[in-house]
């Protein structure tokens, strides 16, 4: 018995795996255009907290550091004022010297070398406070890029697009029948109107070419009796 290929039965078998075959495609387009997408969204809030979580490090930084600046500043200021206040006294110490005295110019050398010790650390300090005053506290840290991951985006898009073209490229061969058939329906009607248009005048051409021909035959069948 000889295998018949060309029946509707498999005609719908094939069509049926066309239609599978398409909606896969435009499912793992889809899963996978959807993973990168969902990719890209995790990556770029992971970055959004990290520069979160690094800002807040670095702000507490700064206000540790600020706070212990403006600590040692107060601290500064009290140990100036206590300098000062034994400079002030040393200074007039000095002066206050009798030099009658036998050790007059020892002594004084003495406090006069206090006096400039005191001088030198007053003159540090104000140095310390200057510098606490006027120094930078900026914490720097390292910033992560969410622009990075726009990629994942295009391609997601891309692999979505993709998918669903060559899906509906598939499922269009399942749909070849229909539409040569609604092609064959659209142009029927106006052959079959031609057609009948033409069927009289052939078939007037027709008729006197008839007559003609028998006109012919039965003239040479008269002559020739009369010869």
């Amino acid at each position: 018995m000889q295998k018949q290929y060309l029946t509707e039965e498999n005609y719908q078998r094939v069509n049926k795996k066309f239609k599978t075959i398409s909606l896969s495609v435009f499912i793992v387009g889809l899963l996978i255009g959807l993973g990168l997408i969902i990719l890209g969204i995790i990556k770029t809030n992971e970055a959004g907290q990290i520069n979160a979580e690094r800002e807040a490090a670095a702000t507490t930084e700064v206000q540790a550091k600020v706070a212990a600046a403006e600590q040692r500043l107060g601290e500064v200021e009290s140990e100036l004022v206590s300098l000062q206040q034994q400079y002030d006294v040393k200074e007039t110490e000095c002066d206050s010297m009798d030099m009658g005295d036998s050790d007059w110019f020892a002594k004084r050398n003495q406090c006069q070398r206090e006096a400039s010790n005191l001088q030198s650390q007053i003159m540090d300090l104000e140095s310390e406070a200057f510098q606490l005053e006027h120094a930078n506290y900026t914490v720097y840290y390292d910033k992560e890029m969410p622009e990075q991951y726009i990629p994942l985006y295009a391609f997601g898009g891309f692999f979505i697009l993709a998918s669903a073209g060559i899906a509906l490229a598939i499922w269009l061969i399942t749909k070849r029948r229909a539409l040569l058939a609604y092609h064959a329906q659209s142009v029927m009607p106006v052959a079959k109107e031609g057609i009948d248009e033409m069927t009289p005048t052939v078939a007037n051409s027709a008729g006197n070419i008839a007559g003609s021909v028998a006109e012919g035959i039965a003239r040479g069948i008269k002559n020739g009796k009369k010869d």
